[in-house]
């Protein structure tokens, strides 16, 4: 210990008496510009609350914008000058710069002279961080030269200071992402492989678990309360994550619309689909973390930047993402069971297979998703937009799909049994071969519907609309039809047995050969409708009291 006093002292000596041409003339904390925190943070005796006016915005934007610049360029590794060092920390042997200075990463070319004394308050027995191994090192003349952990450790601390006291707005990444794009200022495949290693290592925990002498989180946080400014530690772990997530799937969408970095860069939030199938849940797991702050934290930070995201095989239960922006997403494969998502935007995503089941979405917007093959079973989409949507095959059993809109929807071969679709905008959807068994649908818009061959057994129609809707060949047996509109309706080859059509309108519709045994037509309008002369009408019931009978069925029932 004595030794390294010494050691300390003459370095200490040498650093007061050198003046260095780069170092700053105020303290870099004072010359931020922080982040909009968005958040009421507590202070002693009062509650701050900052405001994107407070925070100097144009100055960060240009901080940012120079940032991802520098952290793209290649062989940016690390050097210190030892030639005007003593002799006692120059020696050959190298060991007080492998084990100490590369341990604790303080290298910056800029700062080399202040980190270094960090770098030497470590005791020569101290191990590296385990987050930061040493893999090489090169001595040049005067120059020892450091490999990829020391330029990890100050990528890493640079990130924290940066990103570590706020949330980044919409606003700000678009001129950020603009500048970099338009000036040609960046390397996207070299800065989307370093966030995603600092992504990945956050994920894992590894900046908040860290020793407090290499805890990154707890140097920003320490930082910021020099300045008088109460944050907790989990706060900036958080802020700092969710900012380098948001900055990764702002460069996943900008190579997706380039041919040339389509298959460079492709972010996985979750991280790859799991190729024995199963579920990925690394999202979900930054999800709950970010809520512990407050209910709706990710949401709110990161919601809108989701679109176009990559989440094949996440798995995503109970997770709350409500208004969450997933438009032109991949959820292909997805589980999504039991989370909420009220008000979530899904326009023109990939929902392929994806799993819903019991998962709140109402008022959500669904509109020409894919969701063929998926699992919506007992959801709740009251109130969704679920227009020109591909259902294909979709199983929306016992789903509440009352006053949404599947207006020009694909529903062919889908499970609606038992749903509940009271009030909803059915037209012009194709249900053929859907099963709709026992569904809810009264007062539905089924205007030009192509329900031919579904299975509406036992459902009830009551009230809907059906004019101009195509039923041929769907089995429509002992189903609710009071007062349903089904003028100029196709029902060739219906099963209509044991329907109650009291009160419907069935003016100008084709009933050729359906079958009508047990069937009430009680007040029912019959104006000009078609049928066979082989049709069968026994059992048929309330003929006598329906209004507007052709007279020329009249007279084959024997009712003149």
């Amino acid at each position: 210990m004595s030794q390294l006093s010494q050691v300390w002292q003459l370095l200490k000596n040498y650093i007061s008496s050198a003046k260095s041409p780069e170092a700053p003339k105020t303290k870099a904390l004072a010359a931020e510009a922080y982040l909009p925190m968005g958040k009421i943070l507590n202070k002693p005796g009062k509650i701050m609350k900052f405001s994107q006016d407070n925070f100097q915005k144009g100055l960060l934007i240009k901080r940012l914008q120079k940032s991802l610049e520098e952290w793209t360029k290649p062989e940016n590794n690390c050097t210190l000058n030892t030639s005007k060092l003593p002799s006692s920390l120059s020696s050959t042997n190298g060991n007080i710069y492998s084990s100490q200075a590369i341990g604790n990463g303080y290298c910056n070319n800029r700062q080399r002279l202040r980190r270094t004394i960090s770098a030497v308050q470590c005791s020569e027995q101290q191990r590296l961080p385990h987050a930061y191994p040493v893999r090489d090192t090169e001595r040049t003349g005067s120059t020892i030269k450091y490999d990829h952990a020391c330029r990890d450790r100050q990528l890493h601390e640079e990130i924290y200071d940066l990103l570590g006291n706020g949330a980044l707005t919409p606003e700000i990444v678009k001129q950020v992402m603009d500048f970099l794009r338009f000036e040609n200022k960046f390397q996207p495949v070299l800065l989307f492989q370093r966030l995603e290693n600092f992504y990945s290592r956050w994920c894992r925990g590894e900046f908040i678990d860290a020793l407090p002498s290499d805890n990154l989180p707890q140097k920003k946080m320490m930082a910021l309360l020099a300045q008088n400014i109460t944050i907790g530690l989990r706060q900036v772990d958080i802020y700092t994550g969710l900012n380098v997530l948001i900055l990764l799937l702002e460069l996943h969408s900008y190579a997706q619309a380039q041919e040339q970095l389509q298959q460079q860069i492709i972010f996985y939030p979750s991280t790859k689909p799991d190729t024995n199938n199963f579920f990925t849940s690394q999202l979900l797991r930054v999800i709950n973390y970010s809520d512990a702050l407050e209910i709706g934290n990710f949401s709110s930070i990161v919601g809108e930047f989701l679109k176009g995201g990559n989440f094949q095989g996440a798995y995503l239960g109970d997770a709350n993402l409500t208004g969450v922006n997933f438009s032109g997403a991949n959820l292909s494969g997805a589980y999504l069971g039991d989370a909420n998502l009220t008000g979530a935007n899904f326009s023109n995503a990939n929902l392929a297979g994806a799993n819903f089941g019991d998962a709140n979405l109402s008022g959500a917007n669904f509109s020409n998703a894919d969701l063929s093959n998926a699992d919506l079973s007992s959801a709740n989409l009251s109130g969704a937009n679920i227009k020109d949507a591909n259902l294909y095959r979709a199983n929306l059993s016992s789903t509440d799909l009352s006053s949404s809109n599947l207006k020009d929807a694909d529903l062919c071969h889908a499970d609606l049994s038992s749903a509940n679709i009271k009030d909803a905008n059915l037209s012009n959807a194709n249900f053929t071969n859907a099963i709709i068994f026992g569904a809810n649908l009264s007062d539905a818009n089924l205007n030009g519907i192509n329900l031919s061959h579904a299975d509406l057994c036992r459902a009830d129609l009551s009230g809907a609309d059906l004019s101009h809707a195509i039923l041929n060949g769907t089995n429509l047996s002992d189903t609710i039809l009071f007062s349903t509109n089904l003028s100029d309706a196709n029902l060739s080859n219906a099963d209509l047995s044991y329907a109650k059509l009291n009160g419907a309108d069935l003016s100008d519709t084709n009933l050729n050969y359906a079958i009508l045994g047990g069937a009430d037509f009680s007040d029912t309008n019959l104006k000009a409708m078609i049928w066979d002369e082989k049709q069968q009408w026994e059992g048929v019931q309330g003929l006598e009291t329906a209004v507007n009978v052709p007279t020329a069925l009249k007279q084959q029932l024997g009712l003149v």
